[in-house]
């Protein structure tokens, strides 16, 4: 497992605030359990459906009500992402985060309630 960089590191929360202050964009409340995330550069569209949908089972199995998948603004796995997140029963909403549906690179996933068994 890498590492982030502290360049990158004060990149991406320069993103995120900015991301809680943006107009038009999803309303974020700081803290709102956006420590969840999945980047998914770097890998075959294969594997990252499969960490995706590991990813967001696993976090639907433990109540997480939100999560951030990066997919990038580009290429197979961002143009077949918003599907398959349709065909997961986990997954209540789709939101992009730094876009529109037809252009985003990352994604917030509300996800819904574990069942009770």
């Amino acid at each position: 497992m890498s590492t982030i960089s502290t360049s990158d590191s004060k990149l991406w929360a320069a993103y995120m605030d900015k991301l809680h202050s943006s107009p038009g964009l999803v309303q974020i409340k700081r803290g709102q359990d956006l420590k969840y995330k999945l980047d998914l550069h770097n890998l075959s569209v294969h594997q990252a459906y499969l960490k995706c949908e590991e990813f967001v089972g696993a976090h639907v199995r433990c109540g997480t009500q939100y999560v951030t998948i990066i997919t990038g603004r580009s290429g197979q796995i961002n143009d077949e992402f918003v599907q398959w997140c349709r065909n997961w029963p986990g997954v209540r909403k789709i939101e992009p985060l730094d876009g529109s549906m037809e252009n985003a690179g990352s994604w917030m996933l509300v996800l819904r309630k574990p069942q009770s068994r």
